[in-house]
C-alpha cells in the first residue's frame, strides 16, 4: 500500500482543518501552495526526450520551501552538505554585547538528532544555535542554547559523543 502524501491529506482534510483552526496567514499560504503543487491548477509544460522524442506533461511546482515535493533530492542534499562543510568563513570582527540580537525561526528541530545535532535528512550536516527553530526569553537562554548545541555538534562532527 502506497503511503499517502501530504497533498492527499490536505485534499481530504485541509479545508476543515483551516476552518477549525485560526492559522497565521503564512501557514494558510503554505498549505494552499502544497495543495496546488504539481497540479493543473499551477499550469504545466511539455518535456520532450532529446533521444527518442517521447513527450511527457509535467505540472509546475509551487516552489514553496516547506513543500515536500519541492525540496532537494537526497543526492542534491548530500552535494550541498559537502559544499557547505568545505566553505571557509573567517570572523572579521564583533559588535558590542548591547548590539547582540536573536531571532525566531529556523530549521525544524525534529529533523535533527538531539544527541549529535546531525541532520536526519542529510548525513554529515550538523546545525547549532539559532540556525535551528528555537527561541527563548532574554537572559542568556539563546546564548546557552547556541553554546550547548555547538559543543554537541562539534564533538559529533569530530567523531565523539558527549
Amino acid at each position: 500500500m502506497k503511503m499517502p502524501e501530504l497533498q492527499n491529506i490536505l485534499e481530504q482534510y485541509g479545508k476543515q482543518y483551516k476552518e477549525k483552526h485560526n492559522l497565521p496567514i503564512y501557514v494558510k499560504k503554505t498549505l494552499n501552495a502544497i495543495e496546488k503543487c504539481r497540479t493543473a491548477e499551477l499550469g504545466a509544460h511539455e518535456d520532450v526526450c532529446d533521444h527518442c522524442g517521447h513527450k511527457k506533461i509535467s505540472y509546475n511546482s509551487c516552489r514553496n520551501r516547506h513543500c515536500p515535493k519541492c525540496q532537494l533530492s537526497a543526492k542534491e542534499k548530500s552535494q550541498l552538505a559537502l559544499i557547505l562543510k568545505q566553505f571557509p568563513l573567517s570572523v572579521t570582527g564583533v559588535n558590542s554585547f548591547e548590539q547582540a540580537q536573536v531571532c525566531a525561526g529556523g530549521a525544524d528541530l525534529s529533523q535533527f538528532d538531539p544527541y549529535t545535532m546531525e541532520s536526519r535528512l542529510v548525513k554529515g550536516l550538523y546545525a547549532a544555535g539559532e540556525i535551528l527553530d528555537v527561541d527563548g526569553m532574554c537572559g542568556g537562554y539563546n546564548l546557552q542554547w547556541a553554546w550547548s548545541t555547538g559543543a554537541i555538534a562539534g564533538y559529533a562532527a569530530g567523531g565523539e559523543k558527549i
